[in-house]
């Protein structure tokens, strides 16, 4: 079958049942895979109101229809479900390798409900599929989890699992494949109230294509497009050189880097931690993802100090904001351990920096004190406290328990005014970017459907550098702290991000790419007709449908909304000093764009319009 596999894997761990079923081709061709296939599911199957880590949810696993081929990032694949840190929808994605053995293995979806009633794991190989005891791995760590899989089953095998936080429950917990993960909205926290440890995958089918001779011109040309992209060019280009880090100094230059919880601009910390400082001191090997040119993966390593012996992943841009500037620490040795026990354990390295960042704020405001912190100094800058609470919160240990709730749950408990710098939308954790120095941004931040998080609206490159991802705007909008043209600029990068995670290829290839050839490149694999105007429909059909889950969830305007402090709170000096986000200004206009009516909510017309 042309671009699928045609069927769909269904595992319900409370009744052991294991079933396939027949891929819908109509709604491959509404939705194409990835994340709007996985959107789909959960929106038909989920009941409303629904409790994220009760049985009833839904792990919703799916790949795209390029997923394993030779097209560059090609590796990726999506986890759907309904989040247990904003109660949204939610997709994350993962790279590594996974998600190609999936499709390998016959499958372009895996659907996991219920719950075991002891440790377990799945196993996959080719069409053979089985839930096996997982006593045995219980407490591990994600490496020695996956090397201790492999070493039972094969090396040849492929892994997903969670850590101790995500057995643990940890509101923002992750799951890890290769040296990559499912990272944000808590997927680690759903895997481990499924009493899931681990999902091995091992597959040795092909994938298929409608048109082969088209499909190698399109992706050649896509590669030579990223290749002469001075980001994305193989072997060179900025990402190759310094990982997603690079825009660590982009973002530090126009004053829009995380600074202790958001109160304050960068200077100094941001020099000792620009990539340029460490890179060559700490950079053993760099890494790449199943078929992907761009390599934008960091090795790295700490040779002295306390943490000397430190081997790991990262840090990549968000990293070194969130656990760095973030807490006011300038030490890079401090950052990759801190970056390290996040991947090792199992912690969503943003919302762990943001919730440290905010609990600094409040103990130095006053608000809680080391009796409150079990003995933890936690002032910005103080190392040994930020790496002893990460402890304590994998652990749930003492005052780590009320933080592994995440950032809502724990001012909420703290109380005191602190809700006011807790910075989250939608309960989700926000990102490294200060967005009072990028309005679009902003916005996205705001009506983003899975809550703090900038991959399902990422403008804010083409507001700071105007460095042009495919969006056929016109760039004289992109003036940073400017509401004009931003409602648009937002929606249209919503779309496109939509649609390209359900091909499902690396936004990165969005530097070099064009629209048009992403629709070129799903025609040729699946036989479909999709040109670059149905491919952003596609687009917008699934952020709809999104919006319309939340919808139905009770989210309306009043959660398109952004902490206070970057709507009453201007920045004192710096590149982006004397700005607050005109929100409203913005919002009004883009709820029209998109088809909501006052309180944001999908209008049934506009539904109607796009065949939902």
């Amino acid at each position: 079958m042309n671009g699928y596999t045609g069927e769909m894997l269904r595992i319900n761990l409370s009744s052991e049942s294991i079933k396939t079923e027949e891929l819908d081709m109509d709604l491959a061709e509404q939705f194409l895979g990835g994340r709007g296939l996985g959107v789909k599911i959960l929106y038909d199957e989920l009941e409303p109101k629904t409790d994220p880590l009760s049985p009833d949810n839904k792990m919703i696993f799916t790949t795209g229809p390029v997923t394993g081929t030779s097209t560059p990032t090609a590796g990726r694949y999506v986890l759907v479900s309904k989040s247990p840190i904003s109660h949204t929808i939610f997709d994350s994605l993962c790279g590594g390798s996974l998600g190609s053995e999936l499709k390998y293995a016959g499958f372009d979806v895996l659907i996991i409900e219920g719950r075991a009633s002891s440790p377990s794991y799945i196993w996959i190989d080719d069409g053979n599929v089985e839930i096996r005891p997982a006593e045995k791995y219980m407490g591990l760590d994600t490496v020695k989890a996956q090397e201790a899989v492999k070493r039972d089953i094969g090396n040849d095998f492929k892994i997903a699992c969670t850590g101790p936080a995500g057995e643990n429950l940890v509101r923002f917990a992750i799951i890890r494949n290769d040296h990559r993960g499912f990272t944000r909205n808590g997927p680690g926290a759903i895997m481990g109230s499924k009493n899931l440890k681990a999902i091995a995958v091992r597959g040795t089918s092909d994938v298929a294509v409608h048109n082969i001779k088209k499909y190698r011109e399109v992706f050649r040309e896509m590669r030579d497009l990223m290749n002469k992209n001075p980001t994305t060019k193989g072997g060179s280009g900025a990402m190759y050189n310094l990982g997603t880090a690079a825009i660590y100094d982009i973002m530090s230059s126009f004053g829009m880097l995380a600074t202790n919880n958001y109160q304050s601009s960068p200077v100094k910390i941001s020099k000792k931690l620009g990539p340029g400082k460490w890179s060559k001191k700490n950079l053993k090997a760099k890494k790449a993802c199943f078929g992907c040119p761009i390599a934008c993966g960091r090795w790295v390593g700490i040779d002295e100090g306390p943490y000397a012996g430190t081997l790991g992943e990262g840090p990549e841009f968000q990293a070194l904001g969130m656990l760095g500037s973030n807490l006011g620490i300038g030490d890079i040795n401090t950052v990759l351990k801190e970056n390290d026990m996040c991947n090792v354990l199992g912690l969503d390295t943003l919302s762990t920096g943001n919730i440290l960042g905010f609990v600094m704020e409040c103990f130095e405001k006053g608000l809680i004190t080391e009796k409150d912190t079990d003995g933890l100094e936690l002032r910005y800058g103080n190392d040994e406290a930020a790496v002893a609470l990460i402890e304590k919160i994998v652990n749930r240990d003492g005052f780590g328990d009320l933080m592994a709730e995440g950032i809502r749950t724990a001012s909420e408990k703290i109380d005191k005014g602190s809700e006011k710098f807790a910075i989250h939308m939608k309960g989700m954790e926000m990102s490294a970017y200060d967005c009072r120095g990028a309005y679009g941004q902003a916005l996205g931040f705001a009506t983003s459907n899975r809550g703090g998080s900038h991959m399902q609206s990422w403008v804010v490159l083409s507001e700071s550098t105007r460095m042009a991802f495919p969006l056929g705007v016109d760039w004289e909008i992109t003036d940073r702290m400017s509401a004009k043209g931003k409602p648009n600029l937002v929606k249209k990068s919503q779309d496109w991000m939509a649609a390209v995670n359900s091909t499902i290829l690396c936004i990165f290839t969005g530097f070099g790419t064009t629209i048009p050839k992403y629709g070129e490149l799903v025609s040729a694999a699946t036989g479909f007709d999709i040109d670059g105007d149905g491919f952003m429909e596609i687009g917008e059909r699934i952020f709809l449908l999104e919006r319309e889950f939340n919808a139905r969830e009770g989210f309306t305007r009043k959660d398109d909304i952004l902490p206070s402090r970057f709507l009453e709170e201007p920045l004192e000096k710096g590149p982006s000093k004397n700005s607050v986000v005109p929100l409203d200004e913005m919002l009004n206009e883009y709820y029209e764009l998109r088809g909501l009516d006052g309180e944001g909510r999908p209008l049934k017309e506009k539904m109607k319009e796009l065949g939902l």
